[in-house]
């Protein structure tokens, strides 16, 4: 087979420049000036050329030149460059090749690093920096193997994408979510870098997406026990929800150490997780999909990562919270600190008192504890009073959080509790207590 070999201009007229300077004063048999630098040709190769200038130091500039003549050569036969592409030091075999182990570059381009000829190394000392001038020379029968071969892996990898794509529509139309959005994100890694892919890619990306943003997972109480966390999971089709199943959820709860559970609905597209008899945790959140779809989107390049943000933030966002709170009743140590106004405790007495009943531990501020009560009380006078009777209100907000990540567990709040007494004093003690009991009667509902 014969091709027409490309002719490309050579970077930039200043590393032309820098080259020919170099080049004439020390290679005799270097390129005429009327002959393009890189890429250019004879008889049995083409030649690439890559530069350096101002290196810290002789080894930096041949590393970033060898990268520079790479990227040039990968560009040449149109493979896509990435960050991957990195020399770590020249070296060179006996027969001139570069040492593959030297080198870091995706997996499309090992093939041409391993035909690849190192010429000649031009470095010019200027001061205490380098410029590091690097020429490559590539077999053109090599080449021809190559390009074959790139464009055989294309031919297959298109039908491979295909492939995927068809099972995901079939996947998709069975219900079966999970599996579609697996397959879909499968032929879109499996078409990257394709050059006739691109309305592939779209039609892939517009059935990937109606499916993830029509999913809906939501929190549905167990009221037979307080500790399971049950949700759903559905598919919007028009005004009929649609069960899914098979799709996994994870349960990530935080009592004691964290602890994650991967579970998938069932055909009811249920899914259910248990704290277990021993205890419970309210905080405790259900993340419906699989964590490796949010990596394959973010391993993907900018430009298609770009274009799957709204699927990828769908799977982010598609969340439910537990609903209900059970504590542990096995020695569960609790600090109460509840800042009262007047400088009395007998809220966090009351309190106290009635977590002490559930079989939780009380300890001081300066313990360990597993959870804290926090909170503020204040009270405030009403201007009518009968007779000798002083009345007051007690206002105040209760907070149960985790005493490690200070995640918030369960708020309460009150305004207006009335209390009665012959003086003020007496009357707001009175109106603490009875907020406190109100407190107490809510927190034993939510823990018993």
């Amino acid at each position: 087979m014969i091709r027409r070999w490309k002719t490309f201009a050579w970077l930039n007229p200043g590393r032309a420049a820098i080259y020919m300077a170099v080049c004439t004063a020390l290679l005799p048999g270097c390129a005429p000036l009327n002959v393009p630098l890189a890429p250019y040709e004879d008889a049995n190769y083409l030649y690439f050329a890559g530069s350096a200038q101002n290196a810290a130091s002789l080894e930096e500039g041949r590393n970033l030149a060898t990268e520079d003549a790479l990227a040039q050569l990968a560009r040449y036969f149109g493979v896509s460059v990435t960050s991957e592409l990195t020399v770590r030091r020249v070296q060179v075999n006996d027969d001139l090749t570069i040492h593959a182990e030297d080198v870091t570059a995706s997996e499309s381009l090992r093939p041409f690093i391993r035909h690849a000829l190192v010429q000649e190394i031009v470095p010019k000392k200027r001061g205490d920096r380098y410029d590091v001038m690097i020429r490559l020379r590539y077999p053109k029968m090599a080449m021809e193997r190559e390009t074959d071969r790139i464009e055989t892996e294309q031919r297959q990898r298109f039908v491979q994408a295909q492939t995927l794509f068809s099972r995901a529509l079939d996947a998709d139309d069975a219900a079966d979510a999970a599996t579609a959005i697996t397959h879909y994100l499968d032929a879109i890694t499996v078409s990257q870098g394709l050059p006739d892919a691109s309305v592939l890619r779209s039609e892939i990306r517009e059935a990937l997406t109606q499916l993830v943003t029509q999913l809906r997972l939501e929190s549905y109480p167990a009221p037979e026990d307080p500790s399971v966390m049950r949700v759903r999971l559905v598919r919007e089709r028009g005004s009929e929800d649609v069960p899914i199943g098979g799709f996994p959820v994870r349960f990530d709860s935080k009592w004691g150490e964290r602890n994650e559970t991967m579970v998938h609905t069932d055909r009811n597209g249920f899914a259910t997780y248990s704290i277990g008899a021993s205890g419970g945790d309210a905080a405790i959140t259900a993340q419906a999909g699989a964590p490796s779809w949010v990596q394959m989107i973010d391993s993907l390049p900018d430009e298609s990562r770009s274009s799957l943000l709204i699927v990828r933030d769908a799977l982010v966002s598609m969340q439910a919270l537990g609903i209900g709170i059970s504590f542990p009743s096995h020695n569960a140590r609790i600090v109460v600190r509840i800042d009262e106004s007047d400088g009395t405790t007998v809220v966090n007495s009351i309190i106290e008192a009635m977590l002490s009943e559930l079989g939780l531990r009380i300890v001081s501020s300066d313990e360990y504890a597993d959870f804290v009560v926090t909170g503020d009380v204040n009270t405030t006078f009403s201007s009518v009073n009968q007779g000798n009777i002083t009345s007051a209100h007690a206002n105040g907000t209760l907070r149960i959080v985790h005493a490690s990540s200070l995640d918030s567990i369960l708020t309460l709040s009150a305004d207006g509790v009335r209390g009665f007494g012959s003086d003020l004093d007496r009357a707001a003690m009175d109106a603490r207590r009875n907020l406190a009991r109100l407190w107490t009667d809510e927190l034993r509902g939510k823990l018993e």
